[in-house]
């Protein structure tokens, strides 16, 4: 006997419910639901993500200031949530990279996330200064240190 077949009740409900979170994250119609109904839930679920990543990439977050969430929209609306929630900003900040909207101002965050993720060193320009920051792994952690003219901050 296959999985669709089965006659468990909890079996049932898991595969509705799988369905039901993949049509609110692919915004397509579910029979025996209300498509407003549909699309409001799925508009909260990326506004929720939209919060998180808000939270866990306050940089970026603030670089594209009031475009955050229309940009954000426009990434998570054809993309499921990761299977970890804190995934999803680091998955936002290199779908920016490819299309070319990643802003300057986040550019040491990002370089802070890449570093804890395993790379070694990270050189960033500073493209208000002539300031080089250099975010590297050092023993017991990650260390940020900037050269160059201009005020110090």
């Amino acid at each position: 006997m296959n999985e669709s077949d089965s006659n468990d009740p909890r079996e049932d409900l898991a595969r509705k419910q799988a369905s039901l979170i993949r049509t609110l994250h692919s915004r397509s119609s579910l029979e025996g639901f209300d498509t407003d109904q549909l699309r409001t839930a799925s508009r909260s679920l990326i506004l929720k993500r939209a919060g998180i990543v808000r939270k866990g990439w306050p940089a970026l977050a603030d670089a594209l200031g009031t475009e955050f969430l229309n940009v954000f929209v426009s990434y998570a609306s054809d993309r499921a949530p990761p299977d970890r929630p804190e995934l999803d900003g680091s998955q936002f900040a290199i779908w920016l990279r490819k299309q070319r909207q990643f802003p300057a101002a986040a550019r040491i965050e990002f370089a802070l996330w890449q570093v804890r993720r395993g790379f070694p060193v990270r050189v960033v320009l500073q493209a208000n200064a002539p300031r080089l920051t250099v975010v590297y792994r050092f023993i017991g952690g990650v260390r940020v240190r900037s050269f160059g003219g201009g005020k110090e901050q």
